[in-house]
């Protein structure tokens, strides 16, 4: 029986006579392997994923057949122009969308009502940060000049402080209703004039109505804070 040290033995020895033949051999089994591995493919398809007869495979082939694997594309049409930038319109078309995010069938969803409702998220997540925020700097600014009076009675202080806020509350919401309701009213009432553009004529009109409101207490304050310049006008 001859060893594994033997038959290294045996081989070491037409290898150092001949090397150049062993290297050519080596590099020529190199690039046999190198072409069997061109021919290998990955297979990620959904018939690998579930099996091709499942109703899930069938419903998969239905589908691409009809659609393909591009995304689907939903188009509205109007009469009128500016319908798609009515803000009813626009809920409804954000209404759409987010039935359509909840179907797990659906990965992702983008469009007109995607944006406009991130836009007005947005608007309702800054109107409750102010809610919480103006409250507590009204009554924060009020406890300074209370403690540099000379009050110092903490308790009286920290009634005093809970008071500020929720007084200060109620009267910026009083504030946000009045201006709100005079935007609708503006918004309602606008008549659209020859040269107008869509959307901004008519808001120009509300922000004007809306200027005339009175602003809450300390609200240039707020808006500048603590130790800033304050801009009235602004």
């Amino acid at each position: 029986m001859i060893s594994p040290g033997d038959r290294v033995a045996r081989l070491a020895g037409p290898m150092s006579r001949h090397p150049t033949r062993f290297a050519l051999a080596g590099i020529l089994v190199g690039l046999l392997g190198v072409l069997g591995l061109l021919r290998f493919s990955v297979d990620s398809g959904q018939s690998l994923l579930v099996g091709s007869n499942s109703a899930a495979g069938q419903t998969y082939t239905s589908f691409a057949k009809s659609f393909g694997s591009d995304p689907i594309v939903m188009v509205f049409s109007a009469r009128n122009p500016t319908a798609p930038y009515l803000e009813s319109n626009l809920e409804k078309l954000g209404a759409l969308e987010i039935d359509l995010a909840h179907d797990p069938r659906v990965a992702s969803v983008l469009g007109p009502g995607t944006a406009a409702g991130s836009l007005r998220q947005a608007a309702l997540t800054g109107v409750s940060n102010v809610l919480v925020e103006y409250p507590y700097f009204v009554a924060e600014t009020d406890y300074i000049e209370q403690v540099q009076a000379g009050n110092t009675d903490q308790n009286a202080l920290a009634q005093r402080l809970q008071t500020d806020i929720t007084d200060a509350r109620a009267l910026l919401e009083l504030y946000v209703v009045k201006a709100a309701s005079d935007a609708h009213n503006a918004r309602a009432a606008y008549t659209p004039q020859p040269g107008d553009r869509v959307i901004d004529s008519r808001e120009k009109a509300v922000d004007a109505a809306v200027e005339k409101d009175p602003l809450p207490p300390l609200w240039a304050e707020y808006i500048a804070g603590p130790g800033q310049p304050t801009d009235q006008t602004a």
